[in-house]
Parts: structure tokens; sequence; C-alpha cells
């Protein structure tokens, strides 16, 4: 087995057992409470977390194991993912900060006993969660790393176990009937139309090439 990949499948490894770790002291916040609002640790698994998803994402492409198409090394092609990588990142980033600025606390904190549901959180119900998705994808977009977009669907998969495990551990046993109604309203990683314009992102370069 080639090395790169057995990095990689360590990090998912490790990423995992984090947020089933995460997902346990959310289900007692009460009995850690006083770990839960502690500001460093949050800190530091916000960081870990992150490092993780990008990491797993962006190992360079490792050529012995898969070759990387001739369409792939054509410029437009390169230019579309080059230009499409830094546009995801800036989105990605935006959410991020402007989820932080919200929230005005990080991790698993509480939010001082309020349900945010409106601005960024009126567009999905997860927006950091979403950022990371968008930054983990930019970055092999940008250096079309092939290993990285293979192993993209391990960082939306984390991700979405990490959100459900905040609504289902933490959020609608806190807020109950206001929750599920948020939950009616707002989709989980935002409108169909963003997820359609990723598909066409993706594969766009790919059925212009066939077409050729």
């Amino acid at each position: 087995m080639h090395l790169l990949w057995i990095i990689r499948g360590g990090l998912v490894i490790i990423l995992f057992a984090l947020i089933f770790i995460s997902g346990y002291f959310l289900k007692n916040r009460k009995k850690y409470e006083k770990l839960m609002e502690n500001t460093i640790a949050n800190i530091l698994l916000v960081i870990t977390y992150n490092i993780l998803c990008y990491s797993i994402v962006g190992i360079p492409h490792d050529t012995n194991f898969i070759q990387v198409p001739l369409f792939l090394k054509n410029p437009f092609v390169v230019s579309w993912y080059n230009y499409s990588g830094i546009i995801l990142f800036a989105v990605g980033l935006f959410f991020m900060i402007i989820t932080v600025l919200k929230r005005k606390v990080l991790g698993g904190q509480d939010t001082k006993g309020k349900l945010l549901t409106e601005g960024i959180y009126s567009f999905c119900r997860h927006p950091i969660y979403l950022g990371i998705v968008l930054v983990s994808l930019s970055i092999p977009l940008k250096f079309i790393n092939i290993d990285g977009i293979l192993c993209f669907p391990f960082i939306l998969t984390a991700n979405l176990i990490e959100a459900k495990f905040e609504e289902n551990f933490d959020l609608k046993i806190r807020f109950k009937e206001e929750y599920s109604l948020y939950k009616k309203r707002t989709k989980i990683f935002g409108p169909l139309w963003l997820w359609i314009i990723l598909l066409i992102i993706l594969l766009l370069p790919l059925i212009i090439s066939i077409i050729k």
C-alpha cells in the first residue's frame, strides 16, 4: 500500500474518532459543562478539526497510485479548476468568518442560550461546517489533486455526522419545538441550487472534454 494513502487513512480514522468523542461530550453537556465552555479547549478542538479536514484532501497526489488523465492537463481544464478552487476557498472562508462573528464563541460553547436562526443561519443550519466542506473541496480542485478529490466524500460525511450530532445530542434537546420549526424551513448545508452549482463546477470540464 502506498505511504501517502496510509497517512490519509490514519488521518481519516483520527478525524472520525474526534467527531465521536465530541459527540459524547455534547450528549453529556451538563456533566462536562466546564470543559465545553473552556475557550482554550474549544480553540484547540477547532484548529485540530480543521487541520485534519484540510490535510486529508491536501496531501499531494500519488502519481504511482493513479495516473492523471490527459483531459486534466488541458489548459482550459487546469484554469477552470484553478479559478474554481480559489472562488470556493474564498466562499468557504467567508462562511466560517461570518459564522464565528455571528456566534461570538467557538466550537461547542453555548451561544448564551439562544438559538441562532437569522443572518447566515437563515441560509443553512450549519454554516461553519459548510464553510469547512467548501474549503476542503477547493484545495484539491485548485491543485487538481485526484487523491484529494477521492477523499472529499469522507470530509463531507464527517461534517454531516458532526452536524447531526450537534442537532440530536444538543440543539433538539435544548430548543425542542423552536429547533423543529427552524429545521423545517432551513436546509442543513444550504439550498439545493448551491449543490447543483458545485456539481456543475466539478463536471462541466469533463462534459466539455467528452463532447470535444
